[in-house]
């Protein structure tokens, strides 16, 4: 009886470990987890009134909102962004969200150049921002506690 019950001891035990390690790694993964994801660039569109350079369109999810829309390049440069955002259960943020966007370049080699978004119906925010150059650039979209990060070029 009495190897039995040593028996039953270590079982436990084992399982108490593994649970307590389990534990850890929950912990672990939340404390280290980055506040960036990436926004997926779906594809280029082609040049257009306002889009003389054409554009990216893309697409993703920024914590708990699902995100689609475009960065437009004009002749002069200028960079618009449009972005449409959706709830879990498909509505659209209310007035307050808390949205910002940025372009920089990737190698860190220039401060962020901010494109001041506005609401321009439910859901739909847009903002425009002058590209010194072109190149390699990343669109950063801001909402509390995450920041989406999408890489496009802007062709010459």
């Amino acid at each position: 009886m009495a190897g039995n019950n040593n028996t039953a001891r270590i079982i436990a035990g084992l399982l108490g470990l593994i649970f307590l390690l389990l534990i850890g790694a929950f912990v672990t993964m939340a404390l280290v987890q980055r506040d960036e994801v990436r926004i997926n660039a779906i594809g280029p569109f082609g040049p257009t009134a306002g889009a003389e350079r054409g554009g990216v369109r893309f697409a993703g999810a920024i914590h708990v909102w699902e995100i689609n829309g475009h960065v437009a390049i004009d002749a002069a440069r200028n960079a618009t962004v449009t972005a449409h955002l959706r709830g879990p259960n498909g509505q659209p943020p209310g007035a307050g969200l808390d949205l910002s966007a940025a372009f920089n370049r990737p190698d860190g080699d220039a401060a962020e150049i901010p494109a001041r978004l506005r609401r321009s119906g439910p859901g739909v925010y847009s903002g425009a921002a002058a590209l010194p150059a072109d190149g390699p650039w990343q669109l950063r979209l801001k909402v509390p506690e995450v920041t989406g990060v999408m890489a496009f070029t802007v062709d010459p």
